[in-house]
C-alpha cells in the first residue's frame, strides 16, 4: 500500500498553509482569499472521504449537522470552524498515516520559508513592536518578521519545531536527540526576538515529553490526567479568573487573569448552550483589540457545552488508544499542544498546520481500530533499536 498523501489531501493542507502566510502578510485581511481556500480545502476533502469510501463515524456526522445549525441560528461562525476541523480530519483520517505525517512536515517548512522570502525580497517588513500590557505597566518589545501578528508567526514556529521531531522521534534512533537541540535552539532564537513566553514553553514541554511520556507510561496516574486535560486546563482557566487580584500575577501572565475574568462577567447561559461568536466579547483597550487568549473558553463559548464535552470525550479515547498502542510521540505532541492552547486561542484557528494535525489524531485514534485496519506497528525507530539490540545479542560463531 502507498503510503504517499493523495494529491486532493496535499492540496488542501499546502493550501491552509500558504493562504495563513499570505492572509498576516502581503493579502489584505478583509480579503476574500480566506474564504475561497477554506472552500476549496473542504470541497478536496470532500471529493476525497466519496472517491475513498472513507467510513465517518456517526457522532463526527451529528456533531458536524449541530455545528451548521447553531451556524445558522445563532449567526456564530466560531462552528464553521469546528464543522470545517471536523470534516477535513475525517477526511485525513482515511489516507496512510506516515504520508501524511510528512506532508504536515512539509507544508510547516514552506510557510516559514514563504515567510522569510517574503521579508527578504522587500514585500513585507520586519516591524519592531512595542506591546503595552494595559494598565499593567508591563512593555514587552516584539519583532513581527513582516507578518500582521507576532502570535501567528510564532505559531509557525512551533509548527515547524514540534512535526519536524515528532518526525524524527517516530523515525531516527541515532539523530534525535541533536535534531532535538536545534529545534529548541531555534525556538530559543526566535523567543528572544518575539517574546512568545507561552510558545517556547510549549516547544520546550514538548522535547521534554517525548523522553518522559514512555517512562511515565508505567505510573497508572498519569494516563487518566492527560486524557482529562481539556476539561482540567479549562478548569484553570476559571482558577485563573478568580485570581485576578493576586498581586503581581496578571504582570506574570500577561493580563491573562484579568481578561478571563472580565470575558466571564460578559457570558449569558444561553452563550454557553447554544454558543455564541467569541469576537463579540472583544474589547478595545486605548489602541489594542483585547482578545481572549485561551482556546479552552473559545471552544466553550463558541462551540458551546456540547460541542467542548464531545471533544474532551473524543480526546481522552484518542490519548487511551494511543497509550495502548504505545504511540508515545504522538502522546507528547497532543500534551505540548493542549498546554500551548492554554495560553493561546488557536485551537480553533485551523490555518496553522499543527492544529489541523491535532484534529486529526484525536478523530483518528477516538475511534476503535477497524476489522480491516492492520495491526499497530512499532515506531520504526524503536525497531532499528531493537533489530540493532538483536544483534548484539546474537551469538557469535
Amino acid at each position: 500500500m502507498s503510503q504517499r498523501t493523495p494529491f486532493l489531501l496535499q492540496f488542501a493542507i499546502f493550501a491552509l498553509a500558504v493562504n495563513a502566510v499570505l492572509i498576516q502578510t502581503v493579502v489584505p485581511e478583509e480579503s476574500s482569499l480566506k474564504t475561497l481556500v477554506r472552500f476549496g480545502a473542504i470541497a478536496a476533502a470532500g471529493m476525497y472521504i466519496l472517491s475513498s469510501n472513507a467510513r465517518v463515524p456517526i457522532w463526527l456526522t451529528l456533531t458536524v449537522l449541530a455545528s451548521l445549525s447553531l451556524l445558522v441560528i445563532r449567526g456564530n461562525p466560531d462552528q464553521l470552524s469546528i464543522a470545517f476541523a471536523l470534516v477535513l480530519a475525517a477526511a485525513l483520517c482515511a489516507a496512510p498515516e506516515k504520508g501524511l505525517l510528512t506532508t504536515f512536515v512539509a507544508a510547516s517548512w514552506v510557510a516559514i520559508a514563504l515567510i522569510f522570502a517574503l521579508l527578504y525580497s522587500g514585500l513585507t517588513q520586519n516591524a519592531v513592536q512595542m506591546v503595552d500590557i494595559g494598565p499593567l505597566g508591563e512593555v514587552r518589545i516584539r519583532s513581527s518578521y513582516g507578518t500582521a501578528s507576532v502570535p501567528f508567526f510564532y505559531n509557525v514556529v512551533y509548527g515547524v519545531a514540534t512535526l519536524t521531531l515528532l518526525r524524527a522521534w517516530k523515525t531516527l534512533s541515532r539523530w534525535r536527540w541533536m535534531l532535538t537541540a536545534v529545534c529548541l535552539g531555534g525556538a530559543w532564537h526566535f523567543y528572544t526576538t518575539t517574546d512568545l513566553r507561552g510558545g517556547f514553553i510549549a516547544v520546550v514541554a514538548f522535547a521534554v515529553l517525548l523522553a518522559v511520556v514512555p517512562v511515565a507510561a508505567r505510573w497508572p496516574f498519569v494516563r487518566p490526567i492527560f486524557a482529562a486535560l481539556p476539561v482540567l486546563l479549562l478548569g484553570l482557566a476559571f482558577v485563573t479568573a478568580a485570581a485576578r487580584y493576586v498581586p503581581g500575577l496578571n504582570v506574570t501572565l500577561s493580563g491573562r487573569p484579568q481578561l478571563y475574568d472580565e470575558f466571564l462577567g460578559r457570558l449569558s447561559w444561553d452563550d454557553i448552550v447554544l454558543s455564541s461568536s467569541v469576537k463579540q466579547f472583544d474589547r478595545i483597550v486605548g489602541d489594542r483589540l483585547t482578545i481572549v487568549d485561551n482556546s479552552y473558553l473559545h471552544l466553550l463559548v463558541g462551540g458551546g457545552i456540547l460541542v467542548f464535552s464531545a471533544f474532551s470525550f473524543v480526546f481522552g479515547r484518542a490519548v487511551t488508544r494511543l497509550y495502548r498502542e504505545r504511540r508515545f510521540p504522538e502522546i507528547a505532541f497532543l500534551v505540548a499542544t493542549l498546554l500551548y492552547c492554554s495560553s493561546e486561542s488557536i485551537l480553533l484557528r485551523i490555518e496553522n498546520v499543527f492544529i489541523v494535525y491535532t484534529w486529526y489524531l484525536v478523530v483518528k485514534y477516538s475511534r476503535s481500530p477497524s476489522i480491516d485496519e492492520p495491526a499497530p506497528e512499532a515506531p520504526e525507530a524503536d525497531r532499528v533499536v531493537s533489530l540493532e539490540r538483536a544483534a548484539a545479542a546474537a551469538p557469535r560463531l
